[in-house]
């Protein structure tokens, strides 16, 4: 298998960054209404500032998110596949982005309502799998050996364990917005319908269609922003992580601070103030930025000189500190597209081989990914 993973490193808030930026969505992957679309959105003064902003910022944050898909190790068995539901999630949000611009609206809520589905479930059996010795539960479920559990019973039992904090997106504004998603597999409402919205049944750029449609994809990508917070409020108190560990970070714990600026952008500064403050005294984070904290500083010749077993790279006349970024980027890169290989690897090792593939001196999964890109 392939992968192409982009990985995009803030310095600072970028002066134009729009949804096709966030979703590295390309200029043929837009049909001529889409073009059209692209212009309304940018161009429109109905449609507010904020709208946009949620709608490009919303996404980039939950791509962020990749950074924190720790890879925990069970006592024996398989565990490769454990952050596929998250992989195929983001996978899906893209799709329902570029239908949703190409003016299929249907076929956009749908993958929205997919996505949701897979981030919940995601997330739930995160919580499932938390210490757990084996994962073959989780394996039983994914390869239908075993029943589908009730999407319900999951929503009830994730949000049960959840932190929120005050005026986020709690279980029954979920359930909403879900039923919402659902309207159109069923039975839509004559008022929710799209041609009601649109006004006829021409697929031509409408400025209510688009409306309504940003409208669910900012409340989707927020719903499933703030469950990943609660699951992993490491996202809001970023870290240099070179500054520790060098280019050798560990893997899913930490966000930095470029991770971050794609939340707070998303959140809004007041927003994330309070969620800081909600999930401070929470552990976990509060023992992992410890042991963070704790570690000594290392010297930027230090962090240059972890750089080891990669391609060379020929850049000894810029600063330090330019040449460090690089290859962080690319580092965070590289690390994104081993998440995603192992993910969908098909014959990833279980805890045995993969002790006789290191001893061996092969710990591949068979499956490989394309060079990352760094932007």
């Amino acid at each position: 298998m392939q992968f192409l993973i982009q990985a995009r490193c803030f310095k600072a808030v970028p002066s134009r960054f729009t949804i096709c930026d966030a979703w590295d969505i390309a200029e043929s992957e837009l049909s001529p209404n889409g073009r059209l679309v692209i212009d309304l959105l940018a161009d429109d003064a109905s449609i507010s500032p904020s709208l946009r902003h949620d709608a490009v910022w919303g996404g980039q944050a939950l791509l962020e998110f990749q950074d924190l898909q720790a890879l925990p190790i069970p006592t024996e068995g398989r565990f490769f596949n454990v952050n596929y539901l998250f992989c195929e999630g983001l996978s899906v949000f893209r799709e329902a982005v570029v239908c949703g611009l190409n003016g299929q609206i249907h076929s956009s809520l749908a993958a929205l309502r997919s996505a949701a589905e897979l981030f919940t479930f995601h997330y739930w059996w995160k919580q499932r799998l938390f210490g757990a010795a084996l994962n073959e539960e989780f394996y039983d479920w994914l390869n239908k050996r075993k029943g589908d559990k009730d999407f319900s019973t999951v929503i009830r039992d994730l949000y049960a364990r959840l932190v929120l904090p005050k005026n986020s997106v709690c279980e029954s504004k979920f359930r909403e917005l879900y039923k919402e998603l659902c309207s159109y597999a069923h039975k839509p409402l004559l008022k929710e319908a799209i041609n009601t919205i649109r006004g006829g049944n021409q697929n031509v750029p409408n400025h209510d269609v688009v409306l309504y449609w940003l409208s669910i994809l900012c409340d989707v990508q927020r719903a499933v922003l703030e469950i990943a917070i609660s699951q992993t409020p490491h996202a809001l108190y970023p870290l240099e992580l070179h500054t520790k560990f060098g280019f050798n970070p560990p893997i899913g714990l930490f966000f930095d601070h470029s991770n971050f600026l794609a939340l707070r952008e998303a959140l809004g500064s007041e927003v994330t103030a309070s969620y800081q403050a909600n999930y401070r005294t929470q552990d976990p984070p509060k023992s992992q930025i410890e042991w963070y904290e704790a570690l000594p500083d290392l010297t930027p010749e230090e962090i240059l000189a972890s750089w080891k077993d990669e391609e060379e790279i020929v850049d000894e006349a810029k600063p330090s500190a330019e040449r460090i970024f690089f290859r962080y980027s690319l580092m965070k890169a590289k690390m994104r597209a081993l998440m995603w290989g192992w993910a969908y690897s098909q014959d990833a090792p279980d805890i045995a081989e993969l002790g006789r593939r290191v001893r061996a001196g092969d710990s591949g999964t068979g499956s490989e990914s394309k060079k990352p890109r760094v932007n």
